[in-house]
């Protein structure tokens, strides 16, 4: 049984499955346009252009078009119970590959995203635990007494504890280590204010060997200690 609903580019028909052609020629579209453009998102905006809508009346989403490109029902081969039947295909079995492949190789080449939390591994809270950002937490805790610090005020702590009669050293550092086009003759503030996330956590370890974090307010008693090759 399809329990009634039946894979886009079908109805279903006396429990047979078969062909609707404003559906067919969407699908059709849609193989041939992701061999062209190799993008889910763009197909989904040029079926949408051509005033193409989903079973729904709606717009076509990405996610809609990685399902019909992935479904076996566009070469004529749908699953039920463990079992598979044939019914006519929409796509050649050849075209049906070549965006099988595509798609896997996309898959490999997209790493997982890792946040990048600027002192990572540069933490140590008073009591010599190692301090840590927690899954969709603002603050790096310590994971011994569960000490924090918001992630923004140990920032700017940073950026301010840098002394000016260092900064122009330390920015020709940066400039030449992580090789990035910054303007001369500015401040730190102004360089760093010039990196993104993974650039300034690059920067940190450079010239940071380790920031110990006090239990107590005020910030300004947090200690950094600096590599000393740079001082």
């Amino acid at each position: 049984m399809f329990h009634n609903v039946a894979p886009y580019g079908f109805k279903l028909t006396n429990q047979q499955l078969v062909h609707v052609p404003q559906e067919v020629v969407v699908v059709q579209e849609a193989f041939s346009l992701f061999l062209i453009h190799r993008r889910k998102g763009i197909v989904a905006r040029l079926l949408n252009q051509k005033g193409f809508r989903t079973r729904k009346g709606a717009p076509f989403s990405d996610m809609q078009i990685d399902r019909i490109l992935r479904s076996s029902s566009a070469i004529g081969l749908c699953h039920k119970h463990r079992s598979s039947q044939a019914y006519q295909s929409i796509v050649a079995e050849e075209i049906f590959e070549r965006v099988a492949t595509i798609l896997e190789e996309q898959t490999k080449l997209k790493p997982a995203k890792k946040p990048s939390h600027i002192f990572a591994g540069l933490l140590k809270c008073f009591c010599g635990g190692k301090m840590y950002v927690y899954t969709r937490s603002p603050n790096y805790t310590c994971i011994k007494c569960k000490n924090k610090i918001s992630a923004n005020t140990l920032e700017e702590i940073f950026v301010a504890s840098i002394p000016e009669t260092l900064a122009n050293t330390l920015c020709q550092t940066i400039k030449q280590t992580i090789k990035l086009a910054l303007p001369e003759n500015s401040s730190f503030r102004t360089y760093w204010s010039y990196l993104n996330a993974e650039a300034k956590q690059r920067a940190a370890s450079l010239i940071c060997a380790e920031i110990i974090i006090p239990n107590t307010s005020p910030e300004d008693s947090i200690k950094i200690l600096f590599v000393t090759p740079l001082w």
